[in-house]
């Protein structure tokens, strides 16, 4: 439905105007006014999508009514009707942000073409009204849904009320919640584009009946579906189409689906369940889709991993203390495909790295002084591992944290491994290798690999060319209009897909998507 207020002094031109809108199709919903002033009359009590004006009109003129009603509802589009040849008016009506004119006598082709162009315009207006609502309510903002459907701050909030009926049903029918995850962690996650994800879905030209909303995290997004004449498969459907794209561009996509819902008042808490419950479930090697209406025995599931984090627990305690080597490695390994044949989401493993952390920690004796904690630990390590054979490759490295002395693990390791990052930092401009930094720091180029690989479960170039690719984003960030090729060579990248395939490991997309995400994102 669409609102018209059409403002003619001439009887014949505003008949043949009222005609032109119904002629078009449109569901529209139309009040006439001879003058400006009975206009402003029917203003207070009418929102209008689009108005209709004649210029010059008794006691107020089109251009003030227009200016009148641009005060009031902001976002209404104006259309100026011009008896004067050379529209004298142009230059003021522009200054106004009128939308449009026709001249008269009016071509009804013409101004079809007109009427075309505002109600697309006025639709996709209505649906960032409506999808800026619905992020205030997923992020808890607010609290009655018929209040927020165009809840802006003044006069918008007067258009708000007046848009209710064509967002009504959004209210009181079913709907589901699809929610979209970028990465594993939101820190280390590349943003992920509304618009890439509307552009997916809209690839036939025909645009499914769904909202999109940012969370309060940048790789995310939740999608609302109307379900009205819908079943569950279709969006299932859609949800697979996306995976399907957005794996080309992105590492690790994962999405949920909700049950049916109704409540719209609850989207917050909605939201936050569903969050919660991709979170549970996200694996380290793969994406998916997961239906969220199917939920195993929670209770049992978390009594039994309970039971095991904590045998893991002594059986790593007493094995670090005896600093056992090959006891840690083979608890390690068989730790490993148990965990893949269980079929353990990142949660879970980041609950058995963290106890690992933390019996480390222990035997280290160095508390605080570790460089990293062991949350930070256990997250960069799963986001840089893309399945578990490289998780275990990397949890075996520190077998070199036992066979060391503990001469070694002491004071002198943690400040030289602080020197040595240092040094990295203030070179990142340049290409060291791993011999020239060893030369530099007059020490083998083993027990910088061994200090690396204690302290930052990373090897010294990894850990190197981790640094180069954080200083990449930030100049993609910085310089918009710099090439992704240009960056890599500052940073001493000589070839530029290594570049890219380093950039996306990092960051879950390459370079070039990051920035045009990132852009959308602000745009």
């Amino acid at each position: 439905m669409y609102k018209f207020l059409v403002a003619e002094d001439s009887k014949v031109i505003l008949r043949d105007i009222v005609h032109l809108i119904r002629e078009s199709g449109y569901e529209a919903e139309i009040e006439t006014a001879y003058d400006g002033e009975t206009a402003l009359e029917i203003l207070k009590g009418f929102a209008p999508d689009i108005i209709v004006t004649d210029i010059k009109m008794p006691m107020v003129d089109g251009l003030s009514l227009i200016q009148r009603a641009k005060a009031m509802y902001p976002g209404v589009k104006c259309v100026i009707v011009s008896g004067y040849g050379d529209f004298i008016f142009t230059h003021e009506a522009l200054m106004l942000q009128v939308d449009d004119y026709v001249m008269k006598p009016i071509d009804g082709e013409e101004f079809g073409e007109i009427l075309r162009k505002l109600t697309k315009e006025t639709d996709c207006r209505r649906v960032q009204m409506e999808e800026a609502a619905l992020q205030r309510m997923v992020h808890g903002e607010e609290g009655e849904p018929r209040k927020l459907v165009y809840g802006e701050e003044g006069a918008l909030r007067k258009q708000a009320q007046a848009d209710e009926t064509s967002a009504g049903k959004l209210w009181n029918g079913s709907y589901m919640l699809v929610l979209i995850r970028a990465g594993l962690f939101y820190q280390y996650a590349a943003p992920l584009s509304k618009e890439m994800v509307n552009g997916i879905l809209e690839r036939d030209g025909s645009k499914p009946e769904f909202w999109t909303v940012n969370t309060r995290w940048s790789n995310e997004k939740v999608l609302i579906f109307d379900m009205e004449g819908r079943q569950r498969e279709y969006v299932l459907q859609q949800s697979a189409i996306l995976l399907s794209e957005l794996k080309k561009e992105y590492r690790r996509v994962n999405i949920i689906c909700s049950g049916e819902l109704r409540d719209i008042g609850q989207l917050h808490a909605q939201y936050s369940r569903l969050s919660v419950s991709l979170g549970r479930k996200v694996m380290l090697d793969e994406s998916r889709i997961y239906d969220d209406g199917r939920q195993p025995d929670e209770r049992k599931m978390y009594i039994r991993r309970k039971e095991e984090i904590e045998v893991f627990r002594r059986k790593m305690e007493k094995i670090l203390k005896s600093r056992a080597v090959e006891d840690y490695r083979t608890e390690i390994h068989k730790n490993i495909l148990h965990w893949g044949k269980m079929g353990y989401s990142v949660t879970v493993l980041r609950k058995f790295l963290l106890v690992l952390l933390d019996e480390m920690f222990t035997v280290a004796g160095i508390g605080s002084g570790w460089i990293e904690e062991p949350g930070t630990m256990a997250d960069k390590m799963l986001n840089e591992c893309g399945k578990l054979e490289e998780l275990e490759e990397c949890l075996q490295g520190y077998g070199e944290f036992l066979a060391a002395g503990k001469e070694e693990k002491g004071g002198i390791s943690i400040e030289v491994a602080q020197k040595l990052t240092e040094y990295m930092q203030a070179n990142l401009y340049k290409n060291l290798s791993l011999q020239e930094i060893a030369d530099d720091f007059n020490i083998s180029s083993s027990y910088i690999c061994r200090i690396f690989k204690v302290y930052y479960s990373d090897t010294p170039i990894s850990y190197y060319n981790r640094l180069k690719i954080e200083e990449a984003k930030k100049m993609l960030d910085e310089y918009r209009n710099m090439r992704v090729k240009d960056v890599a060579e500052l940073l001493g990248f000589s070839d530029q897909y290594y570049f890219s395939k380093v950039f996306k490991q990092q960051y879950g997309v390459s370079p070039l998507v990051y920035r045009t995400q990132v852009q959308e994102e602000e745009g």
